[in-house]
């Protein structure tokens, strides 16, 4: 008999682990479906069983928030050694425990009670000149890839998304 999890949940076939896809119909509930009933759907992302994990872990602090919550999560900021040398960059807890994300400058938001986007990712834009001495920066797609947050914006939008938030001007896809 083979786990629930790694079952498809439309047919019961097997899906072996790391191969299969995740269907979100609406970009809160995400079943795992095997490749023969993945063509009914529209939006699919490849399994990962990191990416998964993470899913589970915002879903189940998702439910125990009130769903007019709104839960916000900043990384750790960079420290500084000396002049123009960091010490070595580790992330926030909660924000790594949630995303997977190693990267300063990010920042999650959780609104479980939206009607269309429960997740929003703030990334620092890539700098190309920034990248040569600071290393690669991820891109939206990357970070939606290693996170499972499909909605992804760039952190110098934060400022202008809790102004129309708190304005109850909305916007910003939400």
């Amino acid at each position: 008999m083979s786990h629930p999890e790694l079952t498809c949940n439309r047919c019961d076939n097997d899906v072996p682990d790391g191969h299969g896809f995740y269907i979100d119909d609406t970009l809160w509930h995400s079943e795992r479906v095997c490749a023969d009933c993945y063509d009914h759907y529209d939006q699919l992302v490849p399994v990962s069983d990191l990416v998964a994990d993470l899913e589970g872990r915002r879903a189940q602090l998702s439910s125990s928030l009130d769903p007019g919550s709104v839960l916000v999560i900043f990384s750790a900021p960079e420290r500084v050694f000396s002049a123009d040398t960091n010490y070595e960059y580790r992330q926030d807890s909660n924000l790594y425990y949630l995303t997977g994300l190693t990267q300063d400058e990010t920042i999650l938001v959780m609104m479980p009670g939206n009607r269309t986007r429960r997740e929003i990712l703030f990334i620092k834009d890539g700098d190309p000149a920034r990248e040569q001495w600071d290393g690669h920066r991820l891109t939206r797609d990357e970070a939606t890839a290693q996170s499972g947050i499909a909605t992804i914006r760039s952190t110098a939008e934060f400022d202008g998304f809790v102004e129309a938030m708190l304005s109850g001007r909305g916007g910003y896809g939400i």
